[in-house]
């Protein structure tokens, strides 16, 4: 292929470069308008539910004040209509609802005042819908259909004025309801600055693609549901975003003037590389074709490279024909012996027995990063660092002297420092005299397939610890549901039981020490046995995760008030390192006190003699647990006795424990299920002697 075509080639190539490069840049824009996309996106719906809730706040207020009223309950068994025209009917424009239904506690109509034109007298549900509206609840919300459009409706049981938090039996059920018309939704439209129009139940949320987020449009939709959880109605809300529109524009706008430039810029030098490059090598490549330096001799006066290049050529016509004859004899014994070498792929080598290098072929010398001609009449020691080296050269002697081969595989490095596997053969040569003259030696890269004996070896492990966590999982959900039926079987009988020796203590306290003794043991074991019941059916019922932003200084704070503690022969002194690095956490702060709580004061009872408690919280870069990503550590250390290392393995497992009697081996396991809830780790570090470190982990908010 001649330098023109290459050349030709070159700029194509730097053509498709740079368009390859318009059009990542391109699609990198894409992609960060489609970020842009979705974060408005999410923005805007957070907006518009925010203000649905705001603006139908006026129903949760009516339903929730009318429904704990003294007067209404009375209403609700007499059914005055004297009294509900003006108490109820007021509160119909007070409230700005368009209806609102009285009903008593056998879900029989009582009241509706005169509604708006297409609503229902009596609420379209049966007494038996009604009854699984309030099912364990004192509060419904739901949606129904009507002639005038969707109306949403709020419900609450009716309990006397004194009755807040609605403990008492129902005395009726008070129902309000605001239409969701046409010029409602245009209310919602002007007031959430998006496009919402009804939609069929039938009717599916529309994909937001790229080309809508390039145009910055997109639509969400959201479910009005009845009494039964089944939509009754949908809703579309739609918005466009100019800002996203004119930063789309202006990115084209910018790419076009790019790609102009470029390819102008690409012209010019195209154009100078033929006249001042690509046409002299032409009559470069003539002149060696013909082997006539006349086609060169006009180059020859120039001071510039090729003019440089021209006067060598001469030179060099002039030398080649002199060297010609010595070439040809040296080529004939260089041939042979280069054929043999070059025909093997892999790394080859002669030495003889001081273990020079007789040849070596062209990938052994690039594994030395040399050439062959440098590498030719060395030792190792010249070419390998010095430890690798003196390794092949008692490899060599091993070889020479036992006049057998040598497999091995090892580790190679490149002058770059990659490191790859190689299965290396070594073989004696022997002369016509059976006597060893030298070694020879063959090497194979072997890395794929050392790396697929890792990726098992590895595989095997991480299959062996899934099936352990499995393992662990059923364990944890069938002690689970257990300690559920188990805790509430044995709670009542521990109740009579501690009843019974209240009962006791109070008839016996004249019966003397002994009587006494005895009977607060009988407690103190029962106290201890409902503590740990308490503590089963706290794990067996899974509290719900208060998730809130909080920095891990203010956690830690908030929670040493509730540390101080002491143990019966010396104290404890709590010492706090707090980063004044600003991050933050999203965790349940209650739950995570707990956690902290419980380290602490397993930390202090193991130091029966008093010690030091450090609670530190820093920033960890890059966390093993997060993919890399940066993390909060809340780490809690002693000086205490430490932890045995054939218990390390067991500190997590439920009714573990190392306190004899004082102990309920529920503390780790509760506290982990804590961390774990919280999208947390937690890690135990310890050694006899040494005290214990504790390592909570979370992901930064």
């Amino acid at each position: 292929m001649s330098i023109r075509t290459k050349l030709t080639l070159l700029f194509l190539a730097i053509i498709v470069a740079v368009a390859l490069a318009i059009s990542i840049e391109r699609e990198i824009e894409v992609r960060r308008l489609v970020i842009l996309f979705e974060n408005n996106r999410a923005r805007e719906e957070a907006s518009f539910d925010k203000i649905i809730t705001l603006k139908n706040g006026r129903l949760d207020a009516l339903v929730s004040d009318y429904s704990f009223w003294d007067e209404m309950v009375n209403f609700a068994k007499s059914k005055d209509k004297t009294w509900a025209a003006e108490n109820i009917d007021t509160a119909l424009p007070v409230f700005d609802v368009k209806s609102i239904w009285v009903y008593d506690k056998d879900f029989s109509y009582v009241y509706s005042p005169r509604v708006a034109t297409g609503l229902p007298e009596e609420l379209p549900l049966s007494r038996d819908a009604m009854a699984y509206l309030f099912k364990g609840r004192r509060l419904c919300h739901f949606f129904i259909n009507t002639a005038s459009g969707a109306v949403e409706i709020r419900g609450a049981s009716i309990h006397p004025t004194a009755d807040r938090e609605r403990k008492t039996e129902p005395q009726g059920y008070f129902f309000a309801g605001i239409l969701w018309n046409d010029k409602y939704l245009k209310e919602i439209s002007a007031l959430t600055g998006t496009d919402v129009r009804p939609a069929s139940i039938l009717e599916r949320q529309p994909p937001n693609t790229a080309a809508n987020a390039m145009k910055g449009e997109y639509s969400f939709m959201r479910a009005l549901n009845g009494w039964d959880g089944k939509p009754v109605m949908k809703i579309t809300a739609s918005f466009k975003s100019e800002a996203i529109r004119h930063y789309n524009r202006m990115g084209q706008t910018i790419l076009n003037i790019f790609t102009l430039l470029s390819a102008l810029s690409l012209l010019v030098l195209f154009i100078s590389v033929v006249k001042w490059v690509s046409h002299p090598l032409k009559l470069v490549s003539a002149s060696l074709k013909k082997k006539d330096a006349s086609v060169i001799m006009p180059m020859k006066g120039k001071k510039d490279e090729f003019g440089e290049i021209a006067r060598l050529v001469s030179e060099f016509f002039q030398q080649s024909a002199a060297l010609k004859n010595v070439s040809q004899e040296r080529r004939r014994a260089e041939i042979q012996e280069k054929a043999i070498l070059d025909n093997i792929t892999d790394m080859a080598w002669l030495k003889d027995r001081d273990s020079r290098f007789i040849a070596v072929n062209e990938p052994f010398a690039k594994a030395c990063g040399s050439s062959i001609e440098d590498i030719i009449g060395k030792q190792d020691l010249d070419v390998w660092p010095r430890e690798v080296a003196e390794k092949y050269i008692a490899d060599d002697k091993e070889v020479m002297l036992s006049g057998k081969r040598k497999v091995v595989t090892e580790p190679l490095f490149s002058i770059d420092g990659h490191m790859s596997w190689i299965e290396t053969i070594k073989t004696p040569i022997f002369n016509d005299k059976k006597e060893v003259i030298g070694t020879t030696g063959i090497s194979r890269d072997v890395t794929d397939r050392k790396n697929a004996e890792e990726e098992l070896k590895k595989a095997y492990v991480e299959l062996k610890e899934t099936q352990h966590r499995l393992i662990q999982a059923e364990k944890f959900s069938a002690l689970g549901k257990f300690s559920s039926a188990f805790a509430h079987e044995i709670k009542n009988p521990l109740g009579i039981v501690l009843n019974g020796v209240e009962y006791l203590e109070m008839k016996l306290k004249d019966q003397g020490a002994d009587v006494k003794e005895d009977l607060d043991i009988i407690k103190r074991s029962t106290l201890r046995a409902d503590g740990i019941i308490k503590k089963l059916l706290k794990f067996a019922r899974p509290s719900e995760v208060k998730f809130e932003k909080i920095k891990p200084d203010e956690l830690i704070n908030d929670t040493l008030p509730f540390l101080k503690y002491s143990s019966p022969q010396g104290e404890i002194k709590i010492n706090t390192e707090l980063s004044r690095e600003p991050m933050a956490v999203n965790v349940d702060k209650n739950q995570m006190q707990q956690a902290i709580i419980n380290m602490v004061l397993n930390a202090a009872e193991a130091m029966a003699r008093g010690g030091e408690i450090t609670i530190r919280a820093y920033k960890q870069e890059q966390s093993e647990f997060y993919f890399a990503q940066p993390a909060c550590i809340i780490e809690i250390s002693d000086n205490g006795p430490g932890i045995a290392e054939e218990n390390m393995s067991k500190l997590f497992e439920p009714f573990f424990t190392t306190k004899s009697e004082k102990g309920t081996g529920l503390g780790l396991f509760i506290t982990k299920l804590i961390i774990d809830n919280n999208k947390g780790n937690i890690s135990i570090d310890s050694k006899l002697g040494r005290g214990t470190t504790v390592k909570i982990i979370l992901p930064l908010a």
